[in-house]
């Protein structure tokens, strides 16, 4: 509900899910994001007029399989230092949650200090009696709707939004026919070539 809901943004006109929305892969079709005072979704998303609100600074990245952030080919995987963002400068999916609700070009925009923001959304949060039922039911207790509690249920969220049965995933999991000959081959020329010096790993980055 958090995901899509815009009362987490300062103006309250842009949830999480706009900019990585289900039906375009958790991401957009933008080249950099829209965020504030903007209206339509994906490639059709425009800023309002008048705006002074500029562009993200990067694409909004996709959401899938962000819960495997920093695992690598021996499975060591601490979540707690797994770093986010195209820059790396965030670590845990639970700090990244909160991240796009302080930035001004991202979700805040005018009226709200990035000091004051988050507290400001959960004084909204917790006037809803739903939103103080489902954090008391998700955290087994009383006065649950906190900062820290809101970026725990939106990354455990994110978490599950994940593609592990791919036809790839099962070949790599021993099922030699799960892929054809064709993209065996294509798969030993992304090797060959040097493409995997990059693209390489669980999510075939580095």
């Amino acid at each position: 509900m958090l995901f899509f809901d815009s009362i987490l943004s300062g103006n309250k006109d842009v949830a999480c899910a706009i900019c990585h929305h289900p039906k375009n892969g958790y991401t957009e079709f933008l080249e950099i994001s829209i965020g504030p005072n903007a209206k339509g979704l994906g490639s059709k998303r425009k800023c309002n007029v008048p705006n002074d609100i500029p562009f993200v600074k990067r694409n909004a990245q996709t959401i899938i399989n962000a819960a495997f952030n920093e695992i690598n080919e021996h499975n060591r995987y601490d979540p707690k230092l797994a770093t986010m963002f195209w820059d790396k400068r965030i670590k845990s999916q639970e700090t990244k949650a909160l991240e796009p609700i302080k930035a001004f070009e991202e979700m805040r925009g005018h009226g709200i200090t990035e000091i004051a923001i988050l507290q400001n959304v959960i004084d909204r949060l917790n006037a809803i009696p739903e939103y103080q039922k489902l954090f008391e039911q998700a955290f087994g207790e009383k006065d649950a709707v906190t900062v820290e509690n809101l970026g725990k249920a939106i990354a455990t969220f994110e978490r599950t939004i994940i593609s592990n049965t791919s036809r790839f995933d099962q070949y790599k999991s021993g099922k030699r026919n799960a892929i054809p000959i064709s993209e065996k081959e294509g798969m030993e020329l992304f090797k060959s070539v040097g493409c995997i010096n990059c693209h390489n790993g669980p999510m075939f980055s580095d």
